[in-house]
């Protein structure tokens, strides 16, 4: 990801990202998966996030300071890197999507510490940033309700798979595996 370049290459990669976004033809579509509309900073958030991606992937596949025209250029996969970035946006939007419904079926809801914490999240975000994802298009709200699908993705994970979750196990199930699949070790101390 992003954060593990240089600050340098950091900055140039997102002015870069911002340029092949704006000419990217598809990007200000509207994406409807199953059903649901994606709004379309939710969309651009996940387009950011595959660009990132295809922008890393050069990076350490050429060792080279990726620029716009390098990455359009660049095969993923055996895939040209447009359609690449395309197809994975379009993948988290149908992984957004099946959360957002599943999340509406059982009625879920966040906490109040997790909305605090998916508000503190969007203040933490360097002014920068902030303005970066405006001129791309990724309002507030967007921002929110990628970092509240992370939420509801670990609250579904809970809630099937949980203890005593449909699909999971008593605590003391957990307990009887973990004697069962965990080895005792003792050790002799050597002065």
């Amino acid at each position: 990801p992003i954060y593990r370049l240089g600050r340098n290459i950091k900055k140039s990669i997102q002015t870069q990202m911002s340029r092949y976004l704006g000419s990217s033809k598809n990007i200000r579509d509207q994406k409807i998966i199953d059903g649901y509309e994606i709004p379309a900073g939710v969309f651009i958030a996940y387009e950011l996030t595959a660009y990132d991606s295809a922008a890393t992937q050069y990076y350490y596949s050429t060792n080279t300071e990726p620029k716009p025209d390098d990455v359009k250029k660049f095969h993923i996969d055996g895939t040209d890197s447009e359609t690449w970035i395309q197809d994975q946006a379009t993948e988290q939007c149908r992984q957004f999507v099946a959360i957002e419904k599943e999340f509406e079926k059982i009625n879920g809801s966040l906490s109040d510490e997790e909305q605090d914490q998916i508000d503190q999240y969007i203040k933490s975000l360097p002014d920068a940033t902030r303005d970066f994802y405006e001129e791309n298009g990724i309002g507030e709200e967007s921002l929110k309700k990628v970092a509240a699908v992370s939420f509801k993705r670990d609250y579904l994970f809970n809630h099937y798979y949980g203890i005593d979750g449909p699909n999971g196990c008593s605590e003391d199930e957990l307990r009887e595996y973990y004697i069962e699949n965990n080895a005792r070790v003792k050790y002799i101390e050597i002065k």
